[in-house]
């Protein structure tokens, strides 16, 4: 399934999955160290950072912890900003 077929709930699901795991690696943590400091279930972190659910604030706030983040935010600001690039760029071809 490509951007275009995607929902905007789909696409930011994706991106905050893939921001997860991009955060995770970064920090060399594995799925299973994720799970631990952050109290959640391997198999949820899984499914979020593949996309396949949806994420609460509860949750986000957790994985935030168990990434040593200062604020869950920083998970969901990285995964609109993709968003919006690749929208206001689909309506400037638009346009033009």
């Amino acid at each position: 399934m490509t951007n275009e077929e995607m929902t905007l709930e789909e696409q930011l699901r994706k991106n905050i999955g893939k921001h997860i795991r991009g955060i995770r690696k970064l920090k060399g943590m594995s799925v299973d160290d994720l799970a631990y400091y952050s109290e959640i279930n391997r198999s949820y972190i899984g499914d979020l950072e593949r996309g396949e659910a949806n994420i609460s604030l509860f949750y986000l706030y957790k994985i935030s912890i168990g990434l040593n983040l200062p604020s869950p935010l920083e998970l969901t600001f990285e995964a609109e900003k993709v968003i919006y690039t690749e929208l206001k760029e689909e309506l400037w071809k638009e346009k033009y």
